[in-house]
């Protein structure tokens, strides 16, 4: 019979995520791991596989928190610039608290880990690859609207203009 989880999955996500954000990977031990998240050795073992594995659990919770709010403000309510608007605005410093502040003051997280890691895991560079199609694809959307409404220029696709909105949202 397995053992029931002794600790927090979410919290302890956000806690390594914390620690490789502000430290890099290279600069993180596991025992820095096992002291900042609660986590045993085993339990980062028996759920992660590896210190990799974490980090790759971690880019994904961040990747779904990001894209949770973003979709959140574009589908909510307002006209396709206001929508578009909103979006920038989580990136201004007197914005969105959380993962939106942190992007401020470090650069973006799943950013920072593919750069560092990409010699020897170029997997990371896809799935951010896809994260940024993703982005596009909805910006894309509200764009089409916008341009449909008047609101945007109509001299370039949405999916041109979405790919400069990400360019710009990302860094």
């Amino acid at each position: 019979m397995a053992r029931p989880i002794s600790f927090d999955p979410e919290l302890a996500l956000e806690k390594a995520m914390e620690l490789f954000w502000s430290r890099g990977y290279h600069e993180v031990s596991v025992e820095d791991i096992v002291q900042a998240t609660g986590l045993n050795r085993h339990s980062l073992y028996a759920r992660y596989g590896s210190k990799f594995g974490l980090l790759k659990a971690a880019l994904k919770r961040y990747r779904e928190v990001v894209m949770d709010r973003i979709k959140e403000v574009l589908s909510g309510p307002g006209t396709a610039r206001e929508r578009i608007e909103n979006l920038l605005a989580l990136r201004k410093p007197e914005g969105e608290e959380g993962v939106f502040r942190d992007m401020l003051e470090r650069g973006c997280f799943a950013l920072r880990m593919t750069a560092e890691m990409r010699d020897n895991h170029p997997d990371l560079g896809v799935d951010l690859d896809d994260f940024g199609d993703l982005l596009e694809t909805r910006l894309a959307e509200v764009i089409k609207q916008g341009q449909k409404d008047g609101e945007f220029r109509q001299d370039r696709t949405p999916e041109d203009l979405a790919a400069v909105l990400v360019g710009g949202f990302m860094l």
